[in-house]
């Protein structure tokens, strides 16, 4: 038999069921691009993002979350992540770790 593997996907949202906004896997790829690139414009570039679909994501994340996620430098100088913004990125990322550990435990059990 193949050697398997386990592949997670992770997604934070709202119980408020008139909130559409989510926390997943698409919103951390741009924030890190953000965060890596210090601009917006050029990590949707990199992602192959249209730049308005990144606002509807960044703007529906921060309706759920009720703070703002990126900062927005003076004169187009670019773009960074709020305090909240980078505290649920790593949230994010430490949730997604703690899960893959456990669904990896749970495949070994059965191997």
């Amino acid at each position: 038999m193949e050697e398997l593997k386990v592949s997670v996907k992770v997604i934070l949202s709202s119980n408020d069921k008139n909130n559409q906004g989510s926390f997943g896997p698409g919103i951390a790829y741009l924030l890190e691009g953000i965060k890596e690139t210090g601009s917006l414009n050029q990590a949707t570039k990199n992602m192959n993002m249209a730049y308005s679909k990144a606002w509807t994501i960044i703007k529906e994340s921060e309706e759920m979350l009720g703070y703002k996620l990126i900062e927005r430098y003076p004169g187009s100088k670019g773009s960074k992540l709020t305090k909240k913004g980078e505290d649920i990125l790593n949230l994010y990322y430490e949730i997604k770790n703690e899960i893959m550990l456990a669904a990896n435990d749970v495949l070994e059990k059965y191997k």
